[in-house]
């Protein structure tokens, strides 16, 4: 990476569902210079937990992975219920919802075959 020589790399463990504590750390390590943030694997809503984050502090660059939204458990885990709900998904749905994420992973049979 251009510029970047290791020495100046902080790696922070946070709960990011904190989100004031985060945002707090970002604007700190701002006060020093540029910062990108790299977050992999960030399950269920951890996620939409540091975008917000992210959104509030104003970082310079952010390289997310995302990793499984079927993980949230409840509805109101999920930080995106009123888009949902604004297209006429309900709370109680949420199960089936995640359900059709899991088979949206399965690989597609091209076959044909009512057995594959």
């Amino acid at each position: 990476v251009l510029g970047f020589d290791g020495a100046h790399a902080a790696r922070i463990v946070q709960d990011v569902n904190d989100t004031e504590r985060i945002v707090q750390l970002l604007r700190d390590l701002q006060k020093d210079g540029r910062v990108c943030v790299v977050a992999k694997h960030l399950c269920g809503s951890a996620t939409d937990a540091l975008l917000r984050a992210l959104v509030l502090s104003s970082v310079d660059a952010a390289f997310v992975a995302p990793c499984c939204h079927s993980k949230i458990k409840a509805w109101d885990g999920y930080c995106n219920a009123k888009f949902l709900a604004d297209r006429g998904f309900a709370c109680h749905e949420w199960p089936m919802l995640i359900k059709l994420l899991a088979v949206s992973r399965l690989p597609l049979d091209t076959t044909g075959d009512p057995a594959a």
